[in-house]
């Protein structure tokens, strides 16, 4: 069950004056860490990869488990590379992106979804490597 299917379409207009200031902030900090890849897990509609872009970003991905929020990453003049998939069964090579993000999506997950993240994201991104959470 695609539990954004009623809301996706509307998600970042309804929620843009609370998640602007914090999409700002992180490009922000991308902006001064230049990575050269960069990774956004549970990325939703792909707006936060929009803001990176906007910025000159060129090696971004996204990955979401909602079909119907990926659908909104591909919409408007400024579509963002993001896949569906399940975010606690990544299978992507070690050390693939310098930078990682997980935002927005911890709070909502149960406890043990939200844990099963982290030590997914860590298990990808060792201590070389920047992370981001947005708890």
């Amino acid at each position: 069950m695609d539990e954004y299917q009623q809301f996706a379409g509307v998600y970042d207009i309804l929620l843009y004056p609370f998640l602007h200031p914090v999409r700002v902030k992180i490009t922000h900090l991308a902006s001064q860490l230049q990575p050269k890849s960069i990774i956004d897990i549970c990325c939703g509609t792909g707006n936060q990869l929009r803001y990176l872009k906007n910025k000159g970003f060129e090696r971004i991905e996204g990955i979401d488990l909602s079909d119907s929020m990926i659908n909104q990453s591909q919409k408007g003049a400024n579509p963002v590379n993001c896949t569906q998939g399940d975010t606690t069964a990544m299978s992507i090579p070690d050390s693939s992106y310098d930078m990682g993000i997980i935002s927005f999506a911890l709070h909502e997950k149960p406890k043990e979804i939200a844990e099963k993240l982290l030590q997914q994201h860590n298990f990808h991104f060792g201590a070389s490597q920047l992370r981001v959470y947005q708890l």
